[in-house]
């Protein structure tokens, strides 16, 4: 199901031509977060709608650079209860994540207020959840539903002085709970930290 084959810590540049080798990345990013390394996409990939698991997290977010090169990705099926979630879980502030096609592709989260914070809900987008660096030139119509979360049919949440530029959506976001909680087409909610500007 996944293929590592293709990585050595010690470089600094990838390339994916495979399902597999898309899902050795996914897992890879618990505990290399990709910093100053490129990973850039050779071809379409069909993920067939079996579970994916985010590309980086809040506990270690993706903080290299994802060319998609105008590839598709396709048949991206994730069903979670994890609060930050998507393609790609968090984008750290160094991190860019671009030029990709994301079709015929599915987003479920179903955490619940009880889950961790319940007063954020979760951070839940087709392609990022929570974004901290640059999302550029990413096309989706992938159907993204949330219980409780900020969801964007591309990101979840923007933070700060991150940037989302050349970015189309044309599936659909469906949001169950909306007390307190924000959808967008694009992004779900951005939010500025205390202290910046």
């Amino acid at each position: 199901m996944f293929d590592l084959d293709w990585y050595d810590e010690d470089k600094t540049k990838y390339e994916l031509r495979t399902e597999k080798e898309l899902r050795g990345l996914a897992l890879l990013s618990a505990i290399d977060d990709f910093s100053e390394k490129t990973i850039t996409l050779k071809a379409n990939i069909d993920l067939k709608d079996k579970e994916w698991l985010p590309i980086g997290s809040s506990f270690k977010p993706f903080a290299g650079t994802f060319d998609g090169q105008m590839k598709t990705i396709e048949g991206v099926y994730l069903n979670t209860s994890e609060q930050t979630a998507g393609f790609f879980g968090e984008v750290a502030a160094t991190g860019t994540v671009s030029n990709f096609y994301l079709t015929n592709s599915t987003f479920n989260s179903t955490c619940s207020p009880s889950k961790l914070n319940a007063a954020n809900g979760a951070f839940f987008g087709s392609v990022v959840g929570v974004n901290r660096g640059t999302v550029s030139k990413i096309y989706s119509n992938a159907s993204v539903n949330a219980v409780h979360a900020q969801v964007g049919g591309i990101v979840g949440r923007t933070i700060n002085d991150s940037c989302i530029k050349e970015c189309w959506f044309d599936g659909e976001v469906n949001l169950t709970t909306t007390n307190g909680m924000n959808s967008g087409g694009v992004v779900g909610f951005a939010y500025v930290e205390t202290g910046k500007t």
